[in-house]
């Protein structure tokens, strides 16, 4: 017998604003059929053409479904300290810049550590460059030496560049480990080529698709350029460095107060962090220099320079032309849309540390930020001493065991200007064919809650174990072929996980929950 499927429609109704207000619009497509003991999950996409904030609530969700937004998790990291290893395992030490390669990976400028790690998309944690002593020395891997390195960046070929801020140096550090001195030498501000250039505490940089590297030069309060060459030039800020200011204009008439952070789009406009003027600044590739959001010191989500900040520091940019900001002292992750409406991703606003929804997720001083190719936002937690990652937008997650039959779902979008978007939809969740999958002979899954070791055992051979946590992605898998597996899920965040287990004669799911 086939399972049995249903030809379910799914509806839109708007109730409209003002005649000025466009209502927002859902742009993703429900999931309306899926298999008894599968996970559920819908990603849920919206759009407002006037760049409003929309808000997405489920008026009717069944008991089995749950609904999250911007759901913030532990990426890597536990506490202070330094050690290689997987996911929670591993330990940093006021982690600063991030940056992520083709391939997903993370590096990770391990400040009061010295030292330049690497994550994997697994979450495997090793050591690039670095031997942890606070120096200076070229070499490769762990014969290298850095002193509070900042920023990092990475180019299309592997290479990983680094502000190591108190040598006043910005390094090279190649795919296999061997780490050299771009430009730079001693402490002030000269434009030359390589280490004839003089740098002051330079913290972030960033790299465009030719080599050139951009930097800022907090202490000289301007932005330089490196070629791939190691020319080194002054590409917008006073020349000879300066006290600071605030001007909007065209290369070194321009003026910034101790800027941190830098990225760059696709079309090659820089983006600045410009952390003592509370503003995101932005440099055209004929180096014009204009304020896309940010006013004074404080807090508020609005367009452009209603919004406010306080001490931004980290900052990147994805391929739709979203700018993420690391709000350090607002301990929050905020967005700002191409039109320059300002958002807050995650954050309460206080100091501390929680996972879960946006909302209610906090952080400990957020400088790091970066983005990967699909959408996952990664932060460098420096007073947590963690990698923290933001898996953006709102979902809904479930796992269907026992839920055969329909259920109604409904969806709203709001965007808080009196334009309202329902998304109705009816799931099916099918009976599956033969035997019933729910029962595996002599099942047991222990302990219950687990702290490091999950062990599942059954009368008939298991074949396949995975792991998906609530947001129904895959955290673990484990192929066997005897009635006993063991698993070691020490590195998993504590929080809810649902075991799929696969016999060769029935397929189960079950909750349990990581301490």
């Amino acid at each position: 017998m086939k399972p049995t499927l249903l030809l379910i429609a799914f509806v839109f109704t708007t109730i409209y604003g003002s005649a000025q207000n466009h209502p927002p619009t859902f742009t993703s497509t429900p999931i309306t059929s899926i298999n008894e003991n599968e996970t559920y999950v819908y990603h849920i996409t919206t759009d407002d053409a006037d760049g409003d904030a929309i808000n997405i609530t489920a008026p009717t969700l069944p008991s089995w479904l749950i609904l999250t937004t911007n759901n913030v998790t532990t990426f890597a990291g536990s506490s202070e300290g330094f050690a290689d290893g997987i996911g929670t395992s591993a330990q940093f030490a006021y982690p600063y810049g991030l940056a992520i390669d083709n391939s997903g990976n993370i590096y990770v400028a391990d400040e009061a550590n010295h030292k330049i790690r690497k994550i994997t998309p697994t979450g495997v944690v090793t050591t690039l460059a670095g031997s942890g002593v606070n120096g200076f020395a070229d070499g490769a891997g762990s014969t290298a030496q850095f002193s509070y390195p900042m920023g990092v960046a990475v180019d299309a070929s592997g290479n990983v560049y680094v502000a190591d801020r108190e040598n006043h140096k910005i390094r090279k550090i190649t795919p296999s480990g061997v780490v050299s001195t771009l430009a730079g030498s001693t402490q002030g501000f000269k434009d030359d080529t390589g280490t004839a250039a003089q740098f002051n505490q330079p913290t972030g940089l960033t790299v465009d698709n030719v080599g050139n590297v951009y930097v800022a030069d907090a202490a000289n309060n301007n932005i330089r350029k490196i070629t791939p060459s190691g020319v080194v030039s002054t590409f917008a800020g006073q020349l000879g460095g300066s006290l600071g200011g605030y001007i909007d204009a065209t290369g070194t008439s321009a003026r910034f107060v101790y800027p941190t952070g830098i990225t760059i789009d696709a079309s090659g406009n820089l983006f600045v962090a410009d952390y003592g003027n509370n503003k995101i600044r932005k440099i055209t590739s004929a180096r014009v220099v204009t304020t896309i959001a940010g006013s004074s010191y404080g807090f508020a989500d609005g367009l452009g320079t209603v919004a406010k900040f306080d001490s931004p520091i980290g900052i990147t940019v994805d391929d739709s032309g979203n700018i993420y900001v690391a709000d350090r002292y607002n301990y929050k992750i905020r967005k700002i849309s191409p039109l320059g409406m300002v958002t807050t991703l995650a954050g309460t606003g206080g100091i501390g540390f929680a996972n879960g929804e946006g909302a209610i997720a906090s952080f400990d001083n957020p400088i790091g930020i970066a983005i990967d190719a699909s959408g996952n936002v990664f932060i460098g937690d420096s007073g947590n001493h963690k990698i923290r990652k933001l898996t953006q937008g709102t979902i809904i997650t479930g796992d269907t065991s026992g839920h055969i039959g329909l259920h109604n779902v409904v969806l709203n979008a709001n965007d808080g200007n009196g334009g309202s978007t329902d998304q109705s939809f009816t799931i099916t969740v099918n009976s599956t064919l033969g035997i019933d999958k729910n029962v595996i002979k002599g099942f047991s899954l222990y302990p219950n809650p687990v702290n490091d070791v999950l062990n599942i055992q059954a009368q008939e051979n298991l074949i396949d174990i995975k792991i998906f946590n609530l947001l129904g992605q895959q955290v673990a898998q484990k192929s066997v072929k005897t009635n006993q597996a063991i698993i070691n899920l020490s590195y998993l965040v504590q929080g809810v996980y649902f075991a799929k287990v696969t016999t060769d004669k029935a397929v189960k799911s079950v909750k349990f929950i990581k301490q």
